[in-house]
């Protein structure tokens, strides 16, 4: 995963190493390359004709990146000289000013790295070439979702889904090499975790053909928008499976996430209450709203602090845009703030939504706040503290989060998935013609399904049986 892509590695290498080594290459043939410094600084100068295969050997990546990125670092260098030139010396005011741009939220939270002015070639090549491997297939996947009948197809939720996944945070539960026990993924959950990161088919959901047509509408059909409307299918990458209520999947992430985020919260000295009762009764004695979490102690704030947690879809009705893809947490962001904030100033409370995503996003205020929490604790011990132990420990709040957002989800797909199975299992067909089996051995009786369950352990009994009998032997 660090290498990223292999051919985009490759194709920067070639040139950049050579520009790298150049100023030795001028020492042991200085009859094919010169360095030379005059009133202007260092002027690179290679004779190109002396060498026509080396020529070709470099120009030829070089060709074929400028093919792919025209608009990338080698713009308007044709020759070896004007490739030297720029990169070696490293004075080109005009690229250092093209590649200038505001340092945004996540850098300063130290979520995303800096943006380089300038950069060794190889990288800058490299991050040219990956950009436009992404610009490739966000066409792609955008093309193949127009030419679907509707918005609620397999490349329609595709699409939307890769959309919301380009993000600084979405994938932070990949960089958890050390994570808590409670995050490890098993091989399965793994497996589902991948299989939703990359919006590839989940091989443990059922598929439309592995389903008669009279079991498909009872297994792969669901009803949870409503008799009047549109029915909505179970996916293949377990998207509808995260969102839907009618397998208690919202619910499970959401309830797993607010347990984290009070155990994060508590880290940092907080009194914090989970789900507190009554908070509204000054107002009204019959509210009974009840916010996620209450923050006695906030640093910095002179009022209680409320969060309530909410963790959207990103396929749904409320998304009109695709390319909008904070449009689903905007929306819940602006419910939440209707739901409370009103009653909140009213208690003299501050009410802050803490908006996730089922792909982990995080909403800018939420992160903003979260941040600016640790920051006052950090500095409270430290006043000198350094920036970069502030910016790893929102890493690591983030980190966990997403890894809870994660692994939740992969459960809960999971579970569902072999409910579908065991949903199809345990349907008999209208008219068996296998009526005379044993009950003992009758595959949808309980005795069938306890052989099921223990058929892991018996495998490894058999296993353990064989080979200490071949030992005797």
């Amino acid at each position: 995963m660090g290498l990223g892509c292999m051919k985009s590695v490759h194709l920067a290498a070639f040139p950049a190493s050579m520009v790298a080594v150049s100023a030795y290459l001028a020492k042991a043939y200085p009859s094919w390359i010169q360095i030379q410094v005059n009133n202007e600084g260092h002027e690179v100068r290679v004779m190109e004709d002396l060498e026509p295969f080396t020529r070709d050997q470099i120009m030829n990546p070089v060709n074929i990146i400028k093919q792919k990125m025209p608009q990338g670092a080698l713009q308007g260098l044709d020759s070896l000289s004007a490739i030297f030139q720029q990169f070696f010396v490293g004075a080109s005011h005009l690229q250092n000013q093209q590649q200038e741009q505001v340092q945004d939220q996540n850098v300063l939270y130290g979520l995303a790295g800096k943006i380089s002015k300038g950069g060794l070639l190889q990288s800058r090549i490299y991050n040219d070439l990956v950009k436009n491997l992404g610009l490739s297939l966000h066409q792609e996947l955008k093309n193949k979702a127009d030419e679907q009948a509707t918005r609620d197809s397999d490349e329609g939720v595709r699409f939307r889904v890769f959309l919301s996944l380009q993000n600084y945070t979405s994938g932070m539960w990949l960089l958890l090499y050390n994570a808590h026990k409670a995050y490890k993924l098993a091989p399965d959950e793994f497996i589902t975790s991948c299989c939703r990161r990359n919006i590839v088919g989940n091989p443990f959901i059922l598929k439309d053909k592995q389903v008669n047509a009279d079991m498909r509408q009872q297994t792969m059909v669901c009803t949870c928008a409503g008799p009047n409307r549109t029915q909505l299918r179970v996916d293949p990458f377990g998207i509808h499976i995260l969102q839907c209520p009618n397998f208690g999947t919202p619910t499970r992430v959401h309830d797993t996430l607010v347990h984290m985020c009070v155990i994060l919260l508590r880290t940092l000295g907080l009194a914090v209450s989970l789900e507190p009762i009554g908070l509204f009764d000054n107002v009204n004695a019959d509210d009974n709203r009840r916010p996620d979490i209450l923050i006695h102690n906030p640093y910095g704030e002179g009022q209680r602090v409320i969060l309530d947690v909410a963790v959207t879809g990103v396929v749904g009705r409320s998304r009109c845009s695709d390319e909008d893809v904070d449009q689903p947490m905007r929306i819940r962001f602006n419910q939440k703030k209707a739901k409370y904030d009103h009653i909140a100033r009213a208690n003299g409370l501050t009410f802050i939504p803490a908006i996730f995503s089922h792909t982990g996003q995080i909403h800018d205020t939420i992160k903003g706040w979260m941040f600016n929490q640790i920051k006052m604790k950090m500095e409270l011990h430290d006043p000198q503290v350094q920036s970069d132990k502030i910016k790893s420990v929102m890493r690591y709040w983030t980190g966990q989060l997403s890894a809870v957002i994660n692994k939740t989800a992969s459960r809960a797909i999971l579970a569902v998935a072999a409910n579908l199975v065991d949903k199809v299992n345990s349907t008999p067909p209208t008219a068996s013609s296998s009526d005379q089996c044993e009950d003992i051995m009758d595959a949808n009786q309980e005795n069938a399904q306890r052989f099921m369950e223990d058929m892991e352990l018996l495998v490894l009994n058999q296993d353990h049986t064989q080979s200490n009998l071949r030992s005797e032997g």
